[in-house]
Parts: structure tokens; sequence; C-alpha cells
């Protein structure tokens, strides 16, 4: 009201506006053993392919982020049990319906882990840095593992006290 006018009632107007959310949605389309077979010895080598699609209706605007594989002796995912297996980083755009694989990557299990059966995660966005539509949809369907000595494949030492 700095300026004097006649009629200050007529200096608003109001119209109706979309705004749509178009931000990215990571999801861990498929997370597979290859082979399949989910027996391993401590120390010993797997092998895995995986595929994370943006379902969402934006691309992931140029951020960088990391996909984990994780190990956990039960079926909760950041309750302390969690060992962190292999990290892969992502620095370019997965626009909305498009997707990225990984195939024929490893990692070793940690020879000091305790013969057990563990479940096996792939998460997606592991540090929730792409701003997406869901953060509660980044983590695969889990993958029974067991991890035995009886496996063999690990060329872990023996020592024998004589």
């Amino acid at each position: 009201d700095l300026v004097y006018e006649l009629n200050n009632s007529n200096n608003i107007a109001s119209t109706t506006i979309q705004i749509g959310d178009n931000r990215p949605d990571l999801q861990v389309a498929s997370f597979a053993l290859r082979p399949s077979n989910p027996v391993v010895a401590p120390g010993g080598t797997l092998r895995f392919d995986y595929e994370i699609a943006n379902r969402g209706t934006g691309p992931t605007f140029g951020r960088d982020w990391t996909d984990r594989v994780i190990l956990s002796t039960d079926q909760e995912i950041g309750n302390g049990d969690d060992i962190v297996l292999g990290s892969f980083f992502r620095s370019s755009d997965v626009g909305a319906g498009q997707s990225y694989s990984r195939f024929n990557q490893s990692f070793t299990i940690p020879a000091n882990t305790i013969e057990n059966r563990y479940w096996l995660y792939l998460l997606s966005d592991a540090s929730e840095v792409v701003s997406e539509l869901t953060e509660t949809n980044n983590l695969s369907a889990p993958i029974e593992l067991i991890v035995t000595t009886s496996a063999g494949g690990s060329d872990l030492a023996d020592l024998v006290v004589s």
C-alpha cells in the first residue's frame, strides 16, 4: 500500500496451477547369484548380476549414488548385524523408465564370517542421495545364503597346534 489508489480491493488475482512431482524412483529390478547356488565358504567368492530401474516420472538429475550388497544374519537391514560386502558407484543419469545393469560382479565373504544362514540384499542409492518419489523401496528381496566350511572353494589357512 505504498501507492495511493482509489480501490485497493482489486490488487489480487488467483488461478489454479498444477505442479507435478517429476522425481525418479530407483528400484531393484533384479538381483541374482551366478550360479544360483546359495552356499559359500568363509573367504569364498560369489558372483552376481543386478539391474536397477527408474520407475519414477523424472530422471536422477545428475546425482551420483552408491548401490550396496549387504549380508545380514536376519531379514532386517540397519539393525547392527549388517556386513557391507561391496559398493558400486553410479555417476550417470538414469531417465524415467530406463534402467542400468551390472553383470558378473563379485564379492568375497569375509574370512571371519561365522558358519550360519544369512540373507543377502542389494540396496540402491544406499546413502539416499537421490531425491525419490519413494525412499522405502530401494531394497531387493532377500537371497538366502548358507556360509559353511563344508562348501569348499576357500583358500583359507587351517593352522593346527602339533
